[in-house]
């Protein structure tokens, strides 16, 4: 599996990395940090340091037990400002979790 460390300049003010930068917790109060075009704004995201542009490629992830949460992969090019749907017409390929439903984000809902 592929170590994924997270890119803080992409990251929303409310998600705080962690030090190794391999993961992200949400917080009520965002963080003061400096405005960058590549920061997501409003929507609450980050990508990963490195890209890819084709292949096979897999990852091991540890999730908490509570809460909501996303995972998944976008184009390089995805949109930053306003709010990002979660879908594959936004360059985004990703599945969820809220409360104990589990679903992948497309159009229609699965």
């Amino acid at each position: 599996a592929a170590l994924v460390t997270l890119d803080p300049d992409t990251a929303n003010a409310r998600l705080l990395l962690a030090r190794d930068g391999r993961g992200a917790t949400w917080s009520r109060i965002p963080q003061d940090l400096p405005p960058k075009p590549q920061r997501f704004d409003p929507s609450c995201c980050v990508l990963g340091a490195r890209g890819f542009s084709g292949g096979r490629h897999r990852w091991e992830v540890a999730l908490g037990d509570e809460g909501a949460w996303a995972l998944g992969v976008a184009r390089g090019s995805v949109r930053r400002k306003g709010w990002v749907a979660l879908q594959p017409r936004e360059g985004i390929w990703a599945l969820g979790r809220c409360g104990r439903r589990f679903r992948g984000f497309s159009a229609p809902e699965t």
